[in-house]
């Protein structure tokens, strides 16, 4: 006889596997509401330290306040820009200021054609030098950020003072090329005092700016010095204006707003329901599509997602903070030190924290790439005026230091000072680099943008 089950013993079954269904749903659902509670009231916690600390956690509290047209060096800052702009050709143009400076290589680029360029452009920025020194003149410099949108805040004035720092450095070239080296003076002094022009800005990417701008302008001063001879008096100028440049405070001032920019970049994403996708509204949820293209079924399998992943989103934000404090705590380390730390176990970051925290993890090389430019300068200035008062180079860092008396930091990147080498005519100072390693003041080539080689960081003078 074959047993057939009845349409009633069916149904009853899918009674049965429905309502354990739904319970394990109500338990998934209680414990994902627990967990949601959990993760939230640990950042919460979080949080209430640092306010209990005084750590600022919003633009409010740490962004610089407006001044007065008549006080802000920043918008003559950009009049110059616009001036700068207009001089340069369109943008199909294959030649750029790089290839003076050596920061980029172009196949087909002479230094005649180069020159050339260089000096077309520059003939059209004298009215654009005017309203960089009239800048330099007023006492703040505060530009027009509406930091309240945190993330989205635009900043448009950046790129615009590495152009204007670009061609400063190229004019001092220029204007040594053409023996006028009291304006090559001018144009470096000018140089590094647009850098202090951000120096208040809460970012990383401002402090960047600020580094860079440094950097350009002393590529500039490091071709010049290579074929041209300063006084003592002209050294000591641009010697002094080095020994103001501080980037110390700025480091913890852009690391918290490192923390506020992060803290909405989790809100804004919670938010807009991404949570998993990381790139808002840019975020390709379905391969080749948008959010903005799903239809309802997928909008709400994203929504979904997003619920799900709310727990570990609120576990990633407060390790984030965690690790943000750390990274704060240690900005005075160098570089090597950093480096050769011994690895602590730390809990690992998720996603977003991974993403954010990885445009953080230069700060400390890039700071020591300027630190040694700024030091390599003085000390190579340094050493041609004390050829203008004693009738030689120095034999030594040591003889250097001692008889000129002025203060040449150490290299960074080895807590030692500069190595120096005479040769049969001039010399060279160099920094061990980011490999920290004495690569015999080997430079690195032109247009290579990675650290990794081995490199040191060179100034030569040939006379």
């Amino acid at each position: 006889m074959i047993f057939k089950p009845t349409a009633s013993g069916f149904m009853q079954k899918m009674r049965i596997l429905a309502k354990s269904a739904l319970i394990v749903l109500a338990v998934v659902f209680i414990t994902h509401a627990i967990l949601i509670g959990v993760m939230k009231k640990g950042l919460d916690k979080k949080l209430d330290e640092l306010k209990a600390n005084h750590e600022p956690l919003t633009f409010t509290e740490l962004a610089p306040k407006p001044v007065s047209e008549d006080q802000n060096g920043a918008l003559l800052y950009l009049d110059a820009y616009a001036v700068c702009f207009a001089a340069y050709r369109p943008p199909s143009e294959p030649l750029s200021l790089g290839e003076l400076l050596g920061e980029t290589s172009h196949p087909y680029a002479k230094p005649e054609i180069v020159e050339a360029h260089a000096r077309e452009i520059l003939a059209k920025c004298d009215t654009a030098i005017t309203y960089v020194k009239e800048a330099q003149k007023r006492p703040q410099c505060v530009f027009p950020v509406d930091w309240d949108k945190g993330i989205e805040a635009e900043l448009p004035h950046i790129h615009k003072l590495r152009r204007m720092s670009e061609i400063l450095a190229v004019k001092a070239v220029i204007d040594a090329k053409d023996n006028k080296l009291d304006k090559t003076i001018e144009d470096v002094i000018l140089g590094i005092r647009i850098s202090d022009s951000v120096s208040s800005e809460p970012t990383l990417i401002s402090l960047f700016c600020r580094q860079s701008c440094i950097r350009k302008t002393l590529t500039g001063l490091r071709i010049v010095l290579e074929e041209h001879h300063l006084s003592a008096d002209q050294a000591r100028s641009i010697y002094d204006e080095l020994a103001k440049v501080d980037l110390q405070p700025q480091y913890k001032l852009a690391m918290q707003g490192e923390r506020i920019i992060g803290s909405d970049i989790f809100g804004k994403m919670r938010a807009n329901g991404d949570i998993p996708f990381w790139v808002l509204d840019h975020a390709e949820v379905i391969p080749g599509r948008t959010k903005a293209e799903m239809n309802m079924l997928e909008k709400g399998l994203a929504g979904m997602t997003s619920y799900l992943w709310l727990p570990m989103s609120y576990a990633d934000q407060r390790i984030y903070n965690d690790q943000m404090d750390k990274q704060i705590s240690m900005i005075s380390l160098s570089y090597r030190d950093r480096v050769n730390q011994k690895p602590a176990h730390e809990p690992k970051l998720i996603s977003t924290s991974n993403i954010i925290m990885s445009g953080i993890s230069r700060t400390t090389l890039v700071r020591d790439k300027t630190l040694a430019d700024i030091g390599l300068a003085q000390a190579t200035i340094a050493a041609m005026a004390y050829r203008d008062r004693f009738g030689s180079y120095p034999a030594s860092m040591k003889d250097l230091k001692s008889r000129l008396g002025w203060k040449i930091p150490d290299d960074p990147f080895s807590g030692k000072p500069f190595i120096y080498r005479q040769k049969k005519s001039g010399f060279v100072i160099y920094s061990i680099g980011a490999n920290l390693k004495d690569d015999g003041g080997k430079p690195q080539p032109p247009g290579k943008r990675s650290d990794s080689g081995n490199y040191d960081i060179a100034w030569k003078c040939k006379m």
